[in-house]
């Protein structure tokens, strides 16, 4: 079910699965992947929900006043309660829908939505943010920073308004001590690094050329630029 998940898709399930446990329940639920979804703090949905002034705090107290906690001790495997499992079957639709290859945050996220009689869809709806709401914000997200999630392993895939970046040699492919950091904020650039291309004036005249601006997802640092061709 995982292959085509990314890397911030996958710890928003494992962090599902934390929760569930830190709550004392028996399976994994949707209110559980709405909380990974908020805890897996550098992918889309994260960055959405925060948008939509969404508290992981505030979630968590109400999960746990709204579902008791198993009798007993919780051990080994937790499962996925059935409306969890649809949900993370539907977010294949929802990535599809967005003409995207691989599953991201975002799409688990608005799969959690759509599906809508979960524990957390109606959490959500509560707070004013149903299907409609929160996609709107999911493609406004993408559409000003160019952004996509990176795959689990590789080139990084970013798509820019223009097309597809050339597939490139990742950070996948080094060891992970060797990652870069981001001099802002600390974070590995591996699991930040986005970008956005601008219309630059050329030589201070008229003509404009496309520079691409490479930047922390998560504090706004500018990485690096370089240019990408006259807009003539």
């Amino acid at each position: 079910m995982f292959e085509r998940f990314t890397d911030n898709a996958r710890r928003l399930v494992v962090c599902a699965q934390e929760e569930s446990r830190l709550l004392g329940h028996d399976s994994i639920g949707t209110e559980h992947l709405l909380l990974g979804s908020l805890r897996e703090e550098a992918g889309v949905a994260a960055r959405s929900l925060r948008a939509l002034n969404v508290s992981l705090l505030q979630l968590r107290d109400e999960v746990a006043e709204v579902v008791q906690p198993a009798r007993g001790a919780v051990s080994g495997h937790v499962p996925f309660s059935p409306r969890a499992k649809k949900v993370l079957e539907m977010s294949h639709e929802e990535s599809r829908a967005l003409g995207d290859d691989l599953i991201g945050t975002e799409h688990i996220l608005l799969a959690l939505c759509r599906e809508g009689e979960g524990v957390g869809a109606q959490m959500l709806q509560k707070r004013g943010c149903d299907y409609s709401v929160v996609r709107s914000e999911v493609l406004r997200f993408r559409a000003e920073w160019q952004w996509r999630e990176p795959p689990s392993a590789g080139g990084r895939a970013y798509a820019s308004a223009h097309g597809a970046l050339p597939a490139t040699r990742g950070f996948g492919d080094v060891e992970p001590a060797l990652f870069p950091r981001c001099p802002g904020c600390g974070a590995a650039i591996e699991e930040t690094a986005a970008y956005k291309v601008l219309d630059v004036s050329k030589d201070g005249g008229s003509e404009t050329v496309k520079v691409t601006f490479v930047f922390c997802g998560a504090c706004g640092t500018t990485l690096t630029s370089g240019l990408l061709g006259d807009n003539r």
